[in-house]
Order: C-alpha cells, then structure tokens, then sequence
C-alpha cells in the first residue's frame, strides 16, 4: 500500500490558469480522519493476530514449556491478574462468568473484602486459568490467534 498522498502538479495547475497564480496551492487528496483510523486499527489488528500466529507456533514447537513459554505465561499474569481484581471489586466477575455458561452467585459482602483477601483469590483463579488455557487451548489447539475457540 503506497502511503503517499496525490498531489497535483504544481506546473499543472499553472498551465490551467494561462500563467497566472491563483493563489491555489497543490491540493492533497486526505482520506477522511475516519477512514483513516479504520484502516489503521484494521492493520494494527491484522500485525497483532500474526505476530500472535508466529508467537504461537514458536510455542507449539517447544511443547508449551521452557523460557519462552514461562515469559509468553508472565506476560498473560501480568493482564489477567488486574483485570480480574477489578472485575471481583466490582462485581463484573459474576456477569461475565454468567455469559460464559458459569454462573457464581454473588455472596454478600464479596466485592467489599479486603483488598488482600480479593488479591488472594484473584492469583487462584488466574492460575487456575492459566493451567487450563495452556491445556485445553493450547496443547489441544482449541484457540486460535484470531480468539476464535474450537470446540
């Protein structure tokens, strides 16, 4: 894909008005800010699901264990683990297990334990998680890079 923008010759436009300035200047043809950011986030998406294509094969062909997989692991902790700490604080956690098929009712009090107490059951569930993804969607190729599961 060419990135540069069409301009109009300069000499063009001068020859168009007999020799005389008109005061127009070469006009850039700039696709819309919108279209512009569509395309982008469409190749940023695109580079993410290959690079994770290429992470995964590297994975695979080192049987999901080693440096490389120990630093692919951390890498996932380091995401997850905020992000269910917030989901417990919040009570986000129980709509999301909901729209997974795994209902957990909510017990009184849960998203207003001590943070230590939250933390505590946060890192279980992530490991948890974590055994399970690399089992079930790794080792049996159950994901894909696009987050499509096959089932």
């Amino acid at each position: 894909m060419d990135d540069a923008l069409p301009v109009e010759d300069p000499e063009t436009e001068l020859e168009r008005s007999n020799g005389q300035f008109t005061g127009r200047e070469p006009v850039a043809q700039i696709p819309e800010p919108a279209a512009r950011d569509e395309e982008h986030q469409a190749a940023e998406a695109a580079a993410r699901i290959e690079a994770d294509r290429v992470l995964l094969e590297h994975l695979r062909q080192r049987g999901f264990t080693g440096p490389s997989y120990l630093q692919f692991e951390s890498a996932l902790v380091d995401y997850a683990l905020p992000v269910m700490k917030k989901w417990m604080r919040t009570g986000e956690i129980f709509k999301q297990c909901r729209q997974q098929g795994r209902p957990v009712h909510a017990r009184e009090g849960l998203s207003q334990r001590d943070r230590d107490d939250r933390h505590e059951l946060a890192s279980l569930t992530v490991a948890h998680a974590l055994k399970h993804f690399r089992d079930h969607a790794l080792i049996k190729a159950k994901w894909r890079p696009t987050g499509d599961w096959l089932f």
